[in-house]
C-alpha cells in the first residue's frame, strides 16, 4: 500500500523526528486517524477524499475497515513508512508528492455585485442540495443579506438539532455581527459539539465562518484584527468542549486552512470564477461526508453574509 499525497508540515515534521508514535484513535471506511502525543491528530484518507491538513492520501480506494484497522492500534510513522503491526499493515511513504495547506489568496477579485451573487448561488444551493439533518435549516433562516427572498417562505422545517439551539445560535450570529467576540465566543463554547457526525454540526459552521473570515479580509485588502480575537477566543473554549477533529479542523480554519475542495471554493467565491466553476465547487463540498460538507457550507455562507453586512467593499473591485 502506498501513499500518493502527505501534508507539507507533517511531512516536514516526520523527516525531523525520524519516528513518531501513536496509536488508531478512529477507524472508518475510506479514512482513519492516528493520535500522537507530538502532532495531536493525523489522518490517513482513501484517495477519494480531499487532500487536507495534517493528512496523508493514499494512491486508491481502500477499505479500512475490511484491512483490520481497528480503534486502539499501536502505529509507528517512519520516515519510510506507517506500520501498525497489529493489523500486519505498512503503508509506503516514500516517493509522496507534497501537498501545502497553506491559504491560496485572490489576485483577480470578484466585483461586489458578483460576490452578493456567488453568496446567493451558495444559498440557493443549500436549500436545493444540501444535507438538512444539521445546522442548514437554521442558517437559512437566519438571512443576513435578505437575498432569495423568491423562496424564503418554503425553507425547510427544523430539525430535532435546530429547535433545541436556535436562540443560541441567532445570538451568536447576532453578535458576531455586532462585532462582540467575546460574547460570541462564549455562547460559541455552549454549543459547541453539538449536532450529528464526527465533527458535529456546530463546529462544522464555525470551521466555515473562521474561512470564510480569513479569506474575505484578504479580498477587501484590510487589516481586521477582530477577526484574531475571534480565532482566539473560540480555540480557548473548544479544547474541553469538541471532539480531537473538530478541535484539529478549528485550529487550521483559524490560520485559513483546510481541505482542498473547501479551498477551491473559497477561491471561487472572492475570484472571478464562472458560475459552472462555483458550482462544481459547491458540489463537492456537500458531498463530504454525512452533512459535514454541508454543515461548513453553511458557515461560509453565514461568514461571507456577516463579513459584507460589516465592512465596506469597494465598487471598484
Amino acid at each position: 500500500m502506498k501513499a500518493k499525497q502527505v501534508c507539507k508540515r507533517l511531512n516536514k515534521a516526520i523527516e525531523e523526528n525520524k519516528y513518531i508514535y501513536g496509536f488508531v484513535h478512529s477507524a472508518h471506511k475510506r479514512a482513519f486517524n492516528i493520535m500522537t502525543s507530538e502532532f495531536k491528530l493525523i489522518s490517513v484518507m482513501s484517495c477519494e477524499h480531499s487532500m487536507a491538513p495534517c493528512s496523508i492520501m493514499l494512491e486508491r480506494v481502500e477499505n479500512f475497515i475490511s484491512l483490520g484497522i481497528e480503534q486502539g492500534m499501536r502505529v509507528i510513522i517512519f520516515e519510510e513508512l506507517i506500520d501498525i503491526p497489529q493489523a500486519s499493515l505498512a503503508i509506503d511513504l516514500m516517493e509522496t508528492a507534497i501537498w501545502d495547506p497553506k491559504p491560496k489568496f485572490i489576485v483577480d477579485r470578484a466585483s461586489k455585485s458578483e460576490l452578493y451573487d456567488k453568496i446567493a448561488t451558495i444559498e440557493r444551493c443549500i436549500y436545493k442540495f444540501g444535507r438538512l439533518e444539521g445546522i442548514a435549516p437554521l442558517a437559512l433562516r437566519v438571512n443576513i443579506l435578505k437575498l432569495n427572498e423568491d423562496f424564503i417562505c418554503s425553507r425547510p422545517e427544523y430539525n430535532k438539532y435546530c429547535k433545541f439551539i436556535e436562540m443560541k445560535f441567532l445570538r451568536l450570529i447576532d453578535d458576531l455581527k455586532e462585532g462582540r467576540l467575546k460574547a460570541a465566543a462564549e455562547i460559541a463554547k455552549r454549543i459547541m459539539g453539538f449536532g450529528p457526525g464526527l465533527t458535529p454540526s456546530v463546529d462544522d459552521a464555525l470551521v466555515g465562518i473562521l474561512l470564510s473570515s480569513v479569506y474575505f479580509v484578504n479580498y477587501i485588502g484590510e487589516k481586521v484584527d477582530e477577526m484574531n480575537i475571534l480565532s482566539r477566543e473560540v480555540l480557548k473554549n473548544a479544547k474541553d468542549e469538541t471532539t480531537a477533529m473538530s478541535l484539529k479542523m478549528l485550529r487550521f480554519a483559524a490560520k485559513g486552512e483546510t481541505s482542498e475542495d473547501i479551498r477551491e471554493l473559497l477561491m471561487d467565491i472572492f475570484s472571478k470564477s464562472d458560475n459552472g466553476k462555483l458550482l462544481g465547487s459547491i458540489e463537492r463540498v456537500i458531498t463530504c461526508g454525512a452533512s459535514s460538507g454541508t454543515d461548513i457550507l453553511c458557515g461560509i455562507y453565514l461568514g461571507c453574509s456577516i463579513m459584507l453586512s460589516k465592512y465596506k467593499v469597494r465598487d471598484g473591485l
